[in-house]
């Protein structure tokens, strides 16, 4: 009888054991699907439509693009935002996690395409839009 709980102590004992560790490996290769880009562009032509009129062949004002990405329960929000190029065919990034309660940036990170040129080939690197950038710094 003493022989049968050893046993079974030891299987669940085991069992246990690969499931902590299974489920340290998903925790460890979670990962962060590429956030929604949420339009702003009707939003800014209602508040601004001085800049849209009818005398302007183009608009006379770009939205950013803006892609939320979650809240945590103590006042955290972040979020992904994709700044104008003004016509330079760079691609720009932010990535922030602001407090709301205070207004503080906790954490940025910011994406200059134009930081990663080649200055003997003049090449642009190749992250140029949210998926490959997202790819490339998932962890």
């Amino acid at each position: 009888m003493a022989r049968n709980i050893f046993r079974q102590t030891r299987f669940s004992l085991a069992a246990l054991i690969l499931t902590a560790a299974f489920t340290a490996d998903i925790a460890a290769q979670t990962t962060y699907s590429v956030p929604k880009k949420l339009s702003l562009s009707a939003v800014v032509r209602r508040t601004f439509p001085q800049y849209f009129g009818r005398g302007y062949r183009f608009p006379q004002l770009i939205t950013e693009g803006f892609f939320p990405i979650g809240w945590s329960r103590d006042g955290k929000f972040a979020y992904y935002t994709e700044p104008v190029d003004e016509a330079c065919g760079c691609y720009y990034a932010n990535l922030v996690i602001q407090d709301l309660r205070t207004d503080k940036v906790i954490w940025e990170f910011k994406y200059n395409q134009d930081d990663g040129r080649d200055n003997e080939t003049n090449k642009m690197p190749p992250e140029d839009n949210i998926q490959k950038l997202w790819r490339k710094n998932q962890k």
